[in-house]
């Protein structure tokens, strides 16, 4: 595998994922590529960002994308990066994917960070309470939360900058 270019080289890609989890995969720069600047991921694999989170430190540029899969392997078969017109092209890359063991108290949630903002319970009916929580996370895969005791729930108003995620998840709990 070519991870070398005279102008950009992979910097980070981790050795193993999990299974729904969201996690980055970054581009170095050594050289100020001052101009216009576009990645071209090869197969079905798309960031779930299209835009990088883009960090300068002196000479050099890190350019950052997030990705999430649910396949045995994460497999990108090349990456093209258009610098000014001039193509640059990386080899592929393959991650191993790792399932997590079935916990009956598990959410869903893989995440590097994790916390509730706020949060609010109230009596839904009388037989029934409503629980919502603005949750925020990093790395993390907030769409796929669910309670397996919930009677019903939903994630809504996600947002997502960078590793960041925040959203209103709502759940109805037995009494």
């Amino acid at each position: 595998m070519r991870i070398f270019s005279t102008e950009i080289e992979y910097s980070f890609v981790p050795k193993q994922v999990y299974k729904n989890q969201v996690f980055p995969i970054s581009f170095l720069s050594r050289s100020s590529l001052n101009g216009h600047i576009i990645f071209k991921f090869a197969g079905d694999k798309s960031p779930v960002l299209k835009t990088p989170v883009i960090i300068n430190d002196g000479a050099k540029t890190f350019y950052t994308f997030y990705f999430k899969t649910d396949n045995p392997l994460f497999q990108i078969p090349s990456v093209t990066i258009d610098i000014n017109g001039k193509d640059t092209i990386l080899d592929s890359i393959e991650i191993p994917v790792k399932e997590l063991p079935k916990r009956d108290n598990f959410s869903g949630v893989i995440a590097s960070g994790l916390k509730i903002k706020s949060y609010q319970a109230s009596v839904y009916d009388e037989k029934t309470n409503l629980v919502a929580m603005l949750i925020e996370a990093h790395d993390a895969n907030l769409e796929d939360i669910y309670i397996p005791d919930a009677l019903k729930d939903g994630i809504e108003n996600i947002k997502r900058t960078g590793s960041r995620i925040e959203g209103n998840y709502y759940i109805v709990l037995p009494a």
